[in-house]
């Protein structure tokens, strides 16, 4: 009989290291896949976390300017306020504070 993908491996036991117990040889292939894809897991993992701390940073950078940007302005305004009380008194002949 033909086998289109060749014969199945032989059943000869492997250790794996991966759960310390003794296997066939593909069982020991797939132990191999399943842990190539953990490690590729975990490194998009890490990628993501990275990714995600960076926006954070961006995010907290941008919100700072944000805030200093509105306290300038109110204190130019409150200047503005305090020169303007004391020059249009003067201006209209209205006591001063």
């Amino acid at each position: 009989m033909d086998v289109p993908c060749g014969p199945p491996p032989e059943a000869s036991l492997y250790h794996s290291p991966v759960y310390g117990a003794e296997m066939r040889v593909s069982d020991a292939i797939m132990d191999g896949a399943v842990g190539a894809v953990q490690r590729a897991l975990e490194a998009w993992d890490a990628r993501i976390i990275r990714t995600r701390h960076t926006l954070e940073s961006l995010y907290a950078t941008i919100a700072d300017r944000v805030t200093t940007r509105r306290l300038e302005g109110l204190a130019w305004m409150l200047s503005l306020v305090r020169a303007l009380s004391s020059v249009l008194p003067c201006l209209v002949g209205l006591p001063q504070p």
